[in-house]
């Protein structure tokens, strides 16, 4: 699944509002194993041609970090509903 649809179920969820909430608050780690057990592909996040500098070049840590915090802010835009 992809971020736009685990936000979309979690639109009339409070509970899963409330979890993903509290592992974007602890930070990468907590937020990257939350959303791997709710089924969240986050490398489907990635543009093409960042997939590809990933594949290529072994940059899956900052890539997945980027994803990550970009991931942290939509959420907590959602959240504030800005």
């Amino acid at each position: 699944m992809t971020i736009q649809e685990f936000k979309k179920k979690a639109e009339t969820d409070e509970a899963l509002k409330k979890e993903m909430t509290e592992a974007v608050g602890k930070g990468e780690e907590a937020l990257a194993a939350f959303l791997e057990e709710q089924g969240v592909d986050v490398l489907k996040e990635l543009p093409d041609e960042e997939m590809d500098n990933v594949a290529g070049g072994g940059k899956v840590n900052e890539w997945g970090k980027k994803v990550l915090h970009k991931v942290a802010d939509m959420w907590n835009e959602f959240m504030t509903g800005v």
